[in-house]
């Protein structure tokens, strides 16, 4: 059998993803092509994730890279895809990032017009479907679900889904997608302590107090400025600190270097301004006792929402979104209105003091499971090893089997 994987972005995540792919194919001793761009493999992220198993499968390099969000170039991805199935003779084919193609791909085949390559199966993952969130406009929410719609008659194999509320409703409305789509866990590892004084002094950071913070790409975005305004707002003791571990936004370093100088200079306010290893980021996570996720306007999964939880770390999140529905429903944490400095504050100064109470609910523990790396792979590789006749992996969880809702020591402070 040989198999496709086709990625021609090599960013973030990506090529993380697809060595998990790729090995979970080998072991079931399918041959894998990865088709990537020419730039690919001369990146970091080669050199991280797919250089150690580089004799192991074949490579097809011969893709422009593209940029990202046009109708156009979605079109172009679609012929990169049909041309790099015929130059690997696949039998099969995955597209780990599938937006945008998707929708593409279903107008082409309800207009009759040619779209997945023939006599194939093609499994794609959708990362986001904005018709699950509030828009601003009656116009824009129609014209999400309209998008909605187009993705789904897309002729996948399996249309993987990573988000839960996208995921849910499509679902319940029924029809043969419903049959066609499952949900992929976003995958997260666990790390080799759950010790704070363990973590913080790996980091080089004071063992002594309690820590709130926030890793990753620290940016407004993630709405890490509300997060400084509000812990200097906050009046914590002073061994209560915030940890902000990843590389800065240009605008948070000048917050830091201006009006909240003085938390910096004081030690109040700890920054890594670099992009963490695995390991380090691990550990800052690990180092806190509140993980701290304002993200005012994010749509789909946050994986560090994940990482805190298998962390065992409760999570102060933003109690709109994807955070706003997951955190509670599986006693990740609490909740606020990140937008109101007043509730963010009082929400902040609450968490840190229930903190050291906190303890995961089953229904975390089961939140947890369900996003492994194992089951991460289980998840991709269902359907190949169903018709290869081989066992299901005894790892493979899915999201029904993940249980009821936590109704203890969930929801707002």
């Amino acid at each position: 059998m040989q198999a496709l994987i086709f990625e021609p972005d090599h960013g973030g995540h990506r090529l993380h993803h697809v060595r998990l792919l790729a090995n979970s194919l080998l072991a079931c001793s399918v041959e894998v092509t990865v088709a990537l761009t020419e730039k690919a493999l001369t990146s970091p992220e080669f050199k991280l994730h797919l250089s150690e198993i580089g004799d192991k499968i074949k490579l097809y390099s011969e893709m422009p890279l593209l940029p990202q969000g046009s109708l156009k170039v979605a079109a172009m991805r679609v012929r990169q895809l049909r041309q790099a199935v015929e130059r690997a003779n696949a039998e099969w084919a995955y597209v780990p990032y599938a937006d945008a193609m998707g929708q593409l791909l279903g107008v082409r085949r309800t207009l009759g017009l040619s779209h997945l390559p023939e006599g194939i199966p093609v499994e794609g993952l959708m990362f986001r479907g904005g018709f699950a969130y509030p828009q601003p406009n009656r116009w824009r929410q129609v014209a999400q679900h309209i998008s909605w719609r187009a993705a789904c008659a897309a002729s996948w194999k399996v249309m993987h889904i990573l988000d839960p509320l996208v995921y849910e409703p499509t679902v319940r409305h029924g029809g043969t997608i419903a049959k066609r789509c499952r949900l992929m866990p976003d995958p997260v590892e666990i790390h080799d302590t759950f010790d704070r004084s363990i973590a913080r002094t790996r980091l080089g950071i004071p063992v002594d107090g309690r820590y709130a913070g926030c890793v990753g790409l620290i940016d407004r975005r993630k709405g890490v400025d509300l997060l400084i305004r509000a812990f200097a707002a906050a009046n914590f003791p002073v061994d209560y600190r915030l940890l902000l571990a990843g590389q800065h936004e240009a605008a948070i370093r000048e917050m830091l270097a201006g009006p909240f100088r003085s938390l910096v200079q004081s030690g109040r306010i700890v920054c890594f301004d670099k992009a963490l290893p695995m390991h380090q980021l691990l550990d800052a996570l690990t180092a806190m006792d509140i993980v701290c996720t304002p993200y005012p306007n994010h749509v789909g999964s946050a994986s560090i929402v994940i990482r805190a939880a298998a962390a065992q770390r409760p999570v102060l999140g933003h109690a709109g979104g994807w955070t706003g529905a997951i955190v509670p429903r599986f006693g990740l944490g609490w909740t606020c209105n990140v937008l109101d400095l007043g509730a963010f504050v009082v929400s902040l100064q609450r968490a840190m003091d229930h903190a050291i109470e906190y303890s995961p609910p089953e229904t975390a523990h089961n939140f947890v499971r369900f996003h492994s790396v194992k089951n991460f792979q289980a998840c991709w590789t269902a359907e190949i090893r169903n018709y290869l006749g081989l066992p299901s992996e005894k790892e493979y969880q899915s999201w029904e089997s993940v249980g009821e809702p936590s109704r203890a020591r969930t929801g707002a402070l």
